[in-house]
């Protein structure tokens, strides 16, 4: 390992290493403290999120995403201030044994002014993440759902989150390997309310407002969706197929 280690330094609550192969690159390595990134839209990719104000925070969501370091083991938060942000957030490749947080609205009536294409999390190891009050809007092949879920372990919830577009894809999704918990969200107009594939999902208390879907609740290959209060509703209530089963 010293064969390929030139340095390791500490800055403010990053943890780097820099690796020796001809390279002067510093790659964020780890945590070494709680994180706390600020992103509006008055602000720049330049800036460092420290701070909400136009002279310190980011513009993207995935500006801030990527700033931080890809072993998280202590509370990583983005602040996002209200506004459109077009973008197709993906939150991917993180591990450790601390939290993650992206913070919008505090709750459907406030979700609705934080508005993204999609929010993506996938292929994320043992973290307990969180995404609060953002509002998608995309529909395009390439957002296809809203939210969506996947290929990760740990805990993912969604809360407060809004995806009524009309599209013939979900709105939300999750599946394989992981376990999601959907509460006090909202989907209406979609092929698909919440689709489940493999793994656990808690589907939690969505908004009397999610009408509209041919289909409310969808659970595949073995997939297990535990329901509990409103759900989304459909032309089809609920569809379980090869293997997956919808709790009530």
């Amino acid at each position: 390992l010293t064969a390929h280690l030139a340095e390791k330094a500490t800055l403010s609550t990053y943890g780097h290493v820099k690796i020796n192969r001809g390279s002067s690159d510093v790659v964020p390595a780890c945590t070494t403290g709680n994180i706390t990134l600020y992103v509006r839209t008055d602000g720049s990719d330049s800036n460092d999120g420290s701070a909400n104000d136009a002279a310190h925070a980011l513009l993207t969501i995935q500006a801030a995403v990527n700033k931080l370091p890809q072993i998280i083991n202590h509370n990583a938060n983005i602040n996002v201030a209200a506004g459109t942000y077009a973008e197709d957030v993906m939150i991917k490749g993180f591990t450790g044994k601390g939290e993650f947080y992206l913070n919008g609205g505090t709750n459907l009536t406030t979700a609705a002014n934080f508005t993204v294409n999609s929010i993506s999390i996938t292929k994320c190891d043992s973290l307990y993440m969180k995404v609060t009050g953002f509002t998608a809007i995309g529909t395009t092949v390439t957002v296809q759902s809203g939210f969506a879920a996947t290929y990760s372990s740990g805990q993912q919830d969604f809360f407060f989150c809004i995806c009524t577009t009309s599209s013939a894809y979900a709105g939300f999704s999750s599946g394989v390997a992981v376990t999601v918990y959907f509460q006090t969200c909202k989907v209406a107009n979609r092929g698909v309310g919440l689709q489940h594939n493999m793994g656990m999902c808690v589907s939690d208390s969505w908004d009397a407002g999610s009408t509209g879907n041919t289909i409310g609740l969808k659970a595949m290959y073995g997939g297990q969706l535990a329901k509990n209060g409103t759900q989304p509703a459909g032309t089809t209530a609920e569809s379980a197929l090869y293997g997956g089963v919808i709790h009530a």
